[in-house]
């Protein structure tokens, strides 16, 4: 997190998104949820919504609200544009 935010080091998304890829790997639910909102952003790496939505969604498996959330949100908009055909 310190890489993130630039606390007592200089700022670099770049390691921050390798750090919680290497947590995130590992299983830690937190590190699944920042990684899914780096991919899902392109924080420090290529954006990409699908590997997003994927870590948000291991990180909801996890226990994190706030993956689990950013699951459903994505799963009731393709459900609504579904519909909507």
């Amino acid at each position: 997190m310190q890489h993130l935010g630039g606390q007592h080091c200089e700022q670099s998304l770049e390691i921050a998104a390798a750090l919680f890829h290497k947590a995130a790997d590992q299983g830690f639910a937190p590190a699944q949820e920042h990684l899914g909102e780096c991919y899902s952003l392109g924080k420090g790496v290529v954006k990409n919504a699908a590997l997003g939505f994927e870590w948000a969604h291991k990180a909801g498996e996890g226990g994190v609200l706030e993956g689990a959330l950013a699951v459903s949100r994505t799963e009731c908009l393709c459900l609504y544009w579904l519909t909507q055909t």
